[in-house]
């Protein structure tokens, strides 16, 4: 199976790099609309074949869990972000931490007080388009 062989990859890779998402808690299991995902202990790496395999961990995973993951938000009842794109990586301002998704970002920055803020749909667009 691709995705349990490139999850594994990824944790090791984010392992070697000196990101420990710690002990897994769960076996790679099906996470909707054709991905995959394993959970550790201080995080989740999910695949899908559209995005590779990327990890969400602390506040970010947090935030994105609130808004749905890869499924649909529990209010707004569609998909808001979908699959990772990137793993967790400082802000151009180097002060904050973001993640990127198919169809937007969680940015995470305490110092501004922006903890776990989602930009998603035409919205993003346009912020990216703006230099973020």
């Amino acid at each position: 199976m691709a995705a349990q062989q490139e999850i594994s990859n990824k944790y090791n890779a984010l392992k070697l790099a000196g990101t420990d998402l710690g002990n897994p808690i769960s076996e790679v299991e099906s996470s909707g609309s054709g991905g995959f995902v394993r959970k550790y202990q201080f995080g989740h790496i999910y695949w899908h074949a559209n995005t590779g395999a990327h990890e969400v961990h602390g506040g970010i995973l947090e935030a994105f869990l609130r808004y749905g993951g890869v499924g649909k938000h529990p209010v707004y009842g569609k998909r808001l972000l979908g699959y990772p794109v990137s793993d967790e990586k400082a802000m151009n301002d180097k002060a904050g931490r973001v993640s990127y998704f198919e169809w937007g970002a969680i940015y995470w920055n305490t110092s501004k007080n922006v903890r776990g803020n989602a930009v998603w749909g035409a919205c993003f667009t346009h912020y990216k388009a703006m230099g973020e």
